[in-house]
């Protein structure tokens, strides 16, 4: 988290992730490249994330259940690398509603004692 507060860092993760958010070539784009997509789940998204589906979500809550915790706090973040100056009608209609979908889905897996947040922010 130190490293990740870093102005000078974050503006350098930021570029590198717009560049790999937007990249259509074999080697930055992770749907294309099994090896980038490995390293990221297993560092920054491992890092801030706890699960892409609800399998791997309820198994980071045990976990952290086993550990100690309790009280978890469950977030679904949708995180637009955008200005938002190109989108359009449908483009923000079309976000918000997989946005709704991953809030939903994300309170569907809260336990009695866990809280829910959620954050959107309008391109």
């Amino acid at each position: 988290m130190s490293l990740s507060s870093s102005p000078i860092l974050l503006s350098l993760a930021t570029r590198v992730l717009k560049t790999v958010v937007h990249s259509t070539g074999p080697v930055l784009n992770v749907d294309r490249n099994p090896l980038l997509a490995w390293i990221l789940k297993r560092t920054f998204y491992a890092q801030f994330c706890g699960g892409e589906n609800k399998r791997e979500v309820s198994q980071c809550i045990e976990e952290l259940h086993k550990v100690g915790y309790s009280g978890i706090v469950l977030e679904y973040a949708m995180e637009v690398l955008s200005d938002g100056t190109n989108l359009s009608q449908e483009d923000i209609a079309r976000d918000i509603t997989a946005w709704k979908k991953g809030l939903l889905d994300t309170v569907s897996m809260v336990n009695r004692g866990d809280f829910i947040a959620f954050k959107y922010v309008c391109p």
